[in-house]
């Protein structure tokens, strides 16, 4: 069953159609090379979804979401910019501290 036959769940409701439309359409990519045993294109379709999830929690974060996903530059640049976000608005910034 892919995710585009569930129903949209409530943490996706602020998200634009588009870009959810994106999220599923990799991820149910992904889920079809793993289940043929493609495992390279298996991996680059999940960068692919770490873009797409990363324009999701940017958007959350400032509060307003582009049309569609965006590239980063720099993924991992990109992700340190999470750390630095106020708690109150980001809860999940902890998930991103550097460890170690």
């Amino acid at each position: 069953m892919s995710l585009s036959s569930l129903a949209t769940p409530a943490i996706l409701a602020a998200v634009p159609a588009s870009i959810r439309d994106e999220l599923l359409a990799a991820f149910n990519e992904i889920e079809r090379n793993y289940r043929e045993r493609r495992w390279e294109p298996s991996e680059l379709n999940g960068g692919k979804l770490c873009e797409i999830v990363h324009t999701i929690l940017r958007g959350f974060v400032d509060g307003k979401y582009p049309a569609h996903s965006v590239k980063p530059i720099n993924m991992v640049d990109a992700c340190r910019v999470f750390e630095k976000v106020d708690a109150a608005r980001f809860p999940l910034r902890s998930a991103f501290k550097s460890r170690g």
